[in-house]
């Protein structure tokens, strides 16, 4: 059986300081990314596609250097990636960000990010 959730992810989950991993992908879940999910230092792999998530990428996981994993794939996201996010995130390995509202001019910092191994990007308007 799967684990099933709804509702809108939960600001408490921040307090969370050694989390690696989070991934509620394919729920049922709404409303925005809490920026405090940013704060946990040790965040290796953010995964919330296939919900119905709202309003943009927060800032704080464009600061988390040991991210090597963003999976939002398939929401109703809007906004841009930070112009610094290649240098920001420099063990990010996957970045999956289509079928979203964005629209994305890709920042050429992304070259700087060598380790970056994925980067899917359909549905959205580039720029």
């Amino acid at each position: 059986h799967r684990f099933r959730l709804s509702g809108t992810i939960p600001v408490v989950l921040a307090n969370l300081t050694k989390l690696e991993w989070f991934s509620i992908g394919q729920k049922q879940i709404q409303g925005n990314i809490p920026p405090e999910l940013g704060h946990p230092t040790h965040l290796i792999s953010f995964d919330v596609q296939m919900n119905n998530l709202t309003g943009t990428l927060p800032e704080t996981f464009f600061n988390l250097s040991d991210l090597w994993g963003l999976v939002f794939t398939t929401n109703q996201l809007a906004g841009h990636l930070p112009k610094n996010v290649g240098r920001f995130l420099p063990n990010l390995q996957q970045l999956y960000m289509g079928e979203n509202n964005c629209v994305v001019p890709l920042p050429a910092s992304l070259s700087n990010a060598t380790s970056l191994r994925v980067l899917t990007a359909e549905k959205i308007n580039l720029v």
